[in-house]
């Protein structure tokens, strides 16, 4: 069944995905914000394909969950991409850089220092 609340869950996906403004999401996906305007919308007949092939690639959206409204909203996050993470520099922390030779897990050879 095809449910033509397409532009809704354009809407739901760059909200999700962390955008409340249509131009940076427009800018993040390589689209022009009135195209997406129109998309969000609802004021074109037929959304091109290309458009959801590219939420698909850039955010895992399943195709089929634009298209009908019906399965699981992403696909496997064995498809994201470093590039495709958002960070929120209100979130991060800082950390000094120490000019000291540290490492993480088990030691295989004998420190240099010895």
């Amino acid at each position: 069944m095809f449910d033509n609340n397409i532009s809704a869950r354009f809407i739901e996906v760059r909200k999700d995905v962390g955008y409340t403004d249509q131009k940076e999401f427009a800018e993040k996906i390589g689209v022009k914000w009135r195209t997406l305007q129109t998309y969000e919308q609802g004021t074109v007949k037929k959304t091109p394909y290309g458009f959801i092939e590219l939420l698909n690639k850039h955010f895992n959206v399943s195709k089929e969950w634009i298209l009908t409204g019906q399965g699981e909203k992403y696909e496997s996050a064995q498809k994201l991409e470093p590039s495709d993470i958002q960070y929120d520099e209100n979130k991060m922390v800082s950390a000094p850089i120490m000019s000291i030779k540290a490492s993480a897990g088990m030691r295989l050879s004998p420190p240099e220092s010895c």
